[in-house]
């Protein structure tokens, strides 16, 4: 028999056809002659198309990448034979039996504004050894998507590439025998994973079993989506400095967002005296609201001077900064002796022009790095901790995600538009209808 692969040109039924004129049965061939099966090449594979395929070339769930006018062809062959033959798909002890579902799936194509995000059907694969599959209820968006479609993150998509990193919703299907979780259990999804690889910005995901969490009792749906990055990455950045000593102030920079927010609550958690800095006064009372003891108005204010009559002249022992560039001189002046900058973001588009605050740090004995959350919560300790602190802080009340605004999933582009036009306070949220 010729292989699949020197036959991309004949009829998508041709060799059903073959079968036919021969006075054979389709059906019987396929479930009582393993081998001709498996020279067809045409089972679904549990784990998706690539195994499928005699190439191999082609990635599940995220369509084909390689080869893609031969896979189209062997897809319609696929597809033809299961309309002619359904038992063939339908048989429980057939060998074409498929759990495969569709959904819509967010994906671009390449680099660009949020125009390029596109919603498209996707067949769903099922779940690897150490994956588990989920119906998205809600998205938690995040800055790190934006510049990860905009090619300016730590990695660069692979095309057609997902997106997202965090959500909220109910497992479907699990790849491993034995596991913690079942079928129908409420998840939240954490942000340890690539998005080269796996992106939750879908009406259903696969995602690693390890990014798991069950569903707080006390966070709706769409709260749930809103917790794991902002205060994962506070944390993680305010834990290094703990314990705090009475009275050491934390600097933040960028308050209103979902991540300042997190962080003016983590402090306060800490032991440490937040002070928010915003751009305008236009969200001051919503900052004072949201639990700010001090706000300073960066466009009106002379920060350090702000900070150190907040502080009796000691200034702030740590700056927790989601902007960079230039602005980190004034910043610094801001710090007491030992201070610490983080830097965790780049919403000025100008982290390349960051300087080393050279004069402030000689004097006082400054320290400046960068936090990423990735590294950290790889660290199984630190996981245990971040998810243990976060956990607790839900329970008593000291930590509640403020929710900005909810997009549904259709309006995907005008999401992503609203969460980099700075406007809001708090997540950004996108729901999926059940």
């Amino acid at each position: 028999m010729v292989p699949p692969s020197e036959r991309a040109d004949k009829a998508p039924d041709e060799p059903f056809a073959q079968q036919e004129r021969a006075g054979q049965n389709p059906v019987r061939v396929a479930r009582g002659h393993h081998k001709a099966v498996e020279q067809e090449k045409l089972s679904f594979a549990a784990s998706g198309f690539g195994p499928a395929f005699p190439t191999g070339r082609y990635p599940r769930r995220s369509g084909w990448r390689n080869g893609k006018k031969n896979s189209e062809k062997r897809i319609t062959h696929i597809a033809t034979a299961t309309t002619r033959y359904p038992k063939l798909i339908l048989s429980q002890d057939s060998s074409y039996h498929s759990k495969e579902k569709m959904a819509r799936v967010v994906r671009f194509h390449q680099i660009g504004g949020p125009e390029v995000l596109q919603l498209e059907n996707e067949t769903i694969g099922e779940p690897a050894t150490g994956e588990a599959r989920i119906r998205i209820q809600s998205i938690g968006l995040n800055r790190a998507e934006a510049a990860f479609r905009s090619g300016t993150y730590i990695e660069q998509p692979v095309f057609p590439s997902r997106i997202g990193y965090e959500a909220a919703g109910l497992i479907e299907a699990l790849g491993d025998e034995k596991s913690s979780f079942k079928v129908s259990d409420p998840v939240c999804i954490l942000p340890s994973f690539s998005m080269t690889r796996y992106g939750v910005c879908a009406e259903s995901a696969i995602v690693p079993s390890a990014a798991l969490i069950k569903r707080p009792a006390e966070l709706s749906e769409i709260e749930a989506a809103a917790v794991w990055m902002p205060y994962m990455t506070a944390w993680g950045a305010l834990s290094e400095l703990v314990p705090f000593a009475a009275g050491d102030a934390v600097l933040i920079t960028a308050a209103s967002s979902s991540v300042g927010l997190a962080a003016i609550q983590a402090a306060q958690r800490l032991g440490a005296l937040p002070i928010a800095v915003t751009r305008t006064a236009e969200k001051r009372d919503a900052l004072f609201a949201a639990g700010a003891p001090h706000v300073i108005i960066s466009a009106e204010e002379n920060i350090a001077e702000r900070v150190m009559a907040i502080t009796h002249g000691k200034g702030a022992r740590m700056v927790f900064d989601a902007i960079a560039g230039p602005g980190v001189d004034d910043l610094a002046a801001a710090l007491g002796p030992h201070g610490v900058i983080v830097i965790y973001g780049n919403l000025s588009g100008r982290a390349h022009e960051t300087p080393f605050p050279y004069v402030q740090a000689m004097k006082k004995w400054l320290t400046m790095r960068p936090y990423l959350i990735f590294p950290d919560m790889a660290v199984p300790a630190r996981h245990a901790a971040a998810c243990e602190f976060i956990l607790a802080g839900l329970k008593d009340g000291s930590l509640k995600p403020r929710i900005a605004i909810t997009f549904p999933l259709d309006q995907v582009v005008e999401a992503y538009r609203y969460l980099e036009s700075n406007q809001q306070i708090g997540k950004v949220v996108i729901t999926v209808p059940g």
